[in-house]
């Protein structure tokens, strides 16, 4: 802080391009990039050029924009990695042999529940045709 305060102390004749643009420039390892000493920076700036505004706003939004992006590319990073960490562990459970056998195991139970259709079907018609006989 003490910095801005020695820029901004130095009066109209102190106040360069030069020192305004290296101030700049280090803007985001300093104080404004918490936007902390935002008002005073800007102050100062305006002095020099009236173009600060443009500056700090096109700055504040680009940092915001960088650092919601790696947010999400955290997020995303880590939501892949599990993905991944599932992909393999369901894979590493799935012995094709262990498949095979549940495919004949169902096999078999589809065979038994279609006889078991059958027969019931059969034994209706069987019942209409004696009832049919019967009338």
């Amino acid at each position: 802080m003490s910095r801005w305060r020695s820029v901004s102390a130095a009066g109209a004749g102190g106040v360069t391009g030069e020192r305004l643009t290296g101030a700049l420039l280090e803007l985001p390892g300093h104080a404004a990039a918490l936007l902390e000493d935002a008002e005073t920076i800007h102050a100062v700036a305006q002095e020099v050029t009236q173009w600060a505004t443009v500056y700090f706003v096109s700055y504040i939004l680009v940092a915001s924009f960088v650092i919601v992006n790696l947010f999400i590319g955290i997020i995303v990073s880590a939501m892949d990695h599990v993905r991944d960490e599932e992909l393999e562990a369901s894979q590493e459970s799935m012995d094709p042999r262990e498949i095979a056998s549940h495919i004949r195991a169902l096999q078999i139970q589809l065979e038994r529940f279609a006889a078991s259709i059958n027969a019931s079907v059969a034994s209706d018609d069987a019942d209409e045709l004696e009832f049919q006989s019967e009338g």
